[in-house]
């Protein structure tokens, strides 16, 4: 399983996130045109993969972003806080098996940064996490 559906599951399954977001409102990259703010896309910026002298080690620190967006004139900014707040709550010092079976284990996972973006009528709240998984 892939780290980014691991999160996806897991995240939507937290009802945190749910009763700020709605249902099924953590999409991968990009959102459909048609989203209602709140809502998240994920990305994974980078994935380094550990190698040892026998090969693969399976293990990867990945670099994932959490782009939260929120409607301007209708307290998005605080929404936004609220949401990223939440997901601090959830993968902060997140360890273990997330996701659907079989999962992806989680060795370490660490807020890394947060910038603030502006563009037209939303508000774009871009989380930074650090993970190192199991692949």
């Amino acid at each position: 399983m892939l780290i980014e559906h691991a999160l996806k599951t897991y995240l939507e399954a937290q009802a945190g996130l749910t009763a700020l977001l709605g249902d099924g409102k953590i999409y991968y990259e990009t959102a459909p045109q048609d989203v209602i703010a709140p809502y998240v896309t994920l990305s994974k910026d980078f994935c380094e993969r550990t190698k040892s002298h026998d090969g693969d080690s399976h293990l990867a620190i990945s670099r994932i972003q959490f782009s939260i967006f929120g409607v301007e004139k209708e307290g998005g900014y605080k929404t936004c806080k609220a949401i990223a707040a939440q997901l601090k709550i959830f993968l902060h010092c997140k360890k273990g098996i997330i996701g659907d079976s079989p999962g992806v284990r989680i060795y370490s996972s660490f807020w890394d940064s947060e910038n603030d973006n502006y563009n037209s009528s939303l508000i774009e709240l871009d989380v930074d996490y650090v993970i190192t998984h199991y692949e």
